[in-house]
Protein backbone atom coordinates (compact mmCIF):
# COMPACT_ATOMS: atom_id res chain seq x y z
CA UNK A 1 0.00 0.00 0.00
CA UNK A 2 3.11 2.36 0.38
CA UNK A 3 3.72 2.25 -2.63
CA UNK A 4 0.39 2.59 -4.03
CA UNK A 5 0.87 5.65 -1.54
CA UNK A 6 3.77 7.17 -3.18
CA UNK A 7 2.87 6.69 -7.21
CA UNK A 8 -0.51 8.34 -6.14
CA UNK A 9 1.03 11.31 -4.24
CA UNK A 10 3.93 12.04 -6.86
CA UNK A 11 1.37 11.98 -10.01
CA UNK A 12 -0.78 14.09 -8.04
CA UNK A 13 1.55 16.89 -7.35
CA UNK A 14 2.97 16.92 -10.87
CA UNK A 15 -0.68 17.24 -11.74
CA UNK A 16 -1.48 20.10 -9.02
CA UNK A 17 1.79 22.18 -10.09
CA UNK A 18 1.01 21.80 -13.45
CA UNK A 19 -3.00 22.71 -13.08
CA UNK A 20 -1.71 25.59 -10.97
CA UNK A 21 0.78 26.59 -13.50
CA UNK A 22 -1.97 26.64 -16.25
CA UNK A 23 -4.82 28.36 -13.96
CA UNK A 24 -3.10 31.08 -12.13
CA UNK A 25 -0.14 31.80 -14.20
CA UNK A 26 -1.47 31.16 -17.90
CA UNK A 27 1.26 28.96 -19.04
CA UNK A 28 -0.58 27.27 -21.73
CA UNK A 29 3.26 26.84 -23.37
CA UNK A 30 2.53 23.52 -20.78
CA UNK A 31 -0.09 22.48 -22.85
CA UNK A 32 0.96 20.59 -26.33
CA UNK A 33 0.66 22.96 -29.30
CA UNK A 34 -1.73 20.78 -31.15
CA UNK A 35 -3.84 21.25 -28.22
CA UNK A 36 -3.97 24.89 -28.77
CA UNK A 37 -5.00 24.96 -32.51
CA UNK A 38 -8.52 26.60 -32.70
CA UNK A 39 -9.13 27.98 -29.59
CA UNK A 40 -10.11 31.26 -29.31
CA UNK A 41 -10.82 31.90 -25.98
CA UNK A 42 -7.26 30.81 -24.52
CA UNK A 43 -7.59 32.02 -21.01
CA UNK A 44 -11.10 30.51 -20.47
CA UNK A 45 -9.11 27.35 -21.60
CA UNK A 46 -6.82 27.61 -19.77
CA UNK A 47 -8.34 28.09 -16.72
CA UNK A 48 -10.66 25.01 -17.18
CA UNK A 49 -7.95 22.76 -18.02
CA UNK A 50 -6.03 23.63 -15.17
CA UNK A 51 -8.96 23.59 -12.59
CA UNK A 52 -9.08 19.93 -14.15
CA UNK A 53 -5.58 19.05 -13.52
CA UNK A 54 -6.20 20.41 -10.11
CA UNK A 55 -9.24 17.83 -9.42
CA UNK A 56 -7.36 15.01 -10.78
CA UNK A 57 -4.17 15.73 -8.38
CA UNK A 58 -6.66 16.44 -5.69
CA UNK A 59 -8.15 13.18 -6.60
CA UNK A 60 -5.05 11.29 -6.84
CA UNK A 61 -3.82 12.40 -3.16
CA UNK A 62 -7.51 11.32 -1.89
CA UNK A 63 -7.07 8.01 -3.41
CA UNK A 64 -3.51 7.60 -2.28
CA UNK A 65 -4.11 8.60 1.29
CA UNK A 66 -7.15 6.16 1.76
CA UNK A 67 -4.70 3.25 0.23
CA UNK A 68 -2.40 4.56 2.78
CA UNK A 69 -4.77 4.15 5.76
CA UNK A 70 -5.98 0.75 4.44
CA UNK A 71 -9.51 1.94 4.94
CA UNK A 72 -10.95 0.22 1.49
CA UNK A 73 -9.73 -3.05 -0.15
CA UNK A 74 -7.32 -2.26 -2.79
CA UNK A 75 -8.94 -4.00 -5.34
CA UNK A 76 -12.22 -1.85 -4.48
CA UNK A 77 -9.48 1.71 -4.82
CA UNK A 78 -8.12 0.77 -7.91
CA UNK A 79 -12.05 0.25 -9.01
CA UNK A 80 -12.82 4.01 -8.01
CA UNK A 81 -9.29 5.37 -9.10
CA UNK A 82 -10.21 4.20 -12.68
CA UNK A 83 -13.49 5.38 -12.62
CA UNK A 84 -12.86 8.75 -11.13
CA UNK A 85 -9.95 8.99 -13.66
CA UNK A 86 -12.52 7.89 -16.64
CA UNK A 87 -15.13 10.90 -15.53
CA UNK A 88 -11.99 13.22 -15.31
CA UNK A 89 -10.93 12.76 -18.92
CA UNK A 90 -14.56 12.86 -20.30
CA UNK A 91 -14.01 16.28 -18.64
CA UNK A 92 -10.51 16.95 -20.21
CA UNK A 93 -12.93 15.66 -23.81
CA UNK A 94 -15.75 17.95 -22.78
CA UNK A 95 -13.71 21.00 -22.48
CA UNK A 96 -11.29 20.32 -25.26
CA UNK A 97 -15.06 20.02 -27.39
CA UNK A 98 -16.29 23.52 -25.79
CA UNK A 99 -13.53 25.59 -26.67
CA UNK A 100 -12.00 24.23 -29.90
CA UNK A 101 -13.65 26.15 -32.89
CA UNK A 102 -12.29 23.09 -35.26
CA UNK A 103 -13.98 20.61 -33.55
CA UNK A 104 -17.17 21.71 -33.74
Amino acid sequence: MIIYFLINTFVAIICLVFGLLIWKKGKLNLIHDYQLKGIEDLKGYGSAIGKNLLLLGSFLILNGTISFFDIISLDILKIILKIGILLIFINFFRIQKKYATNLK
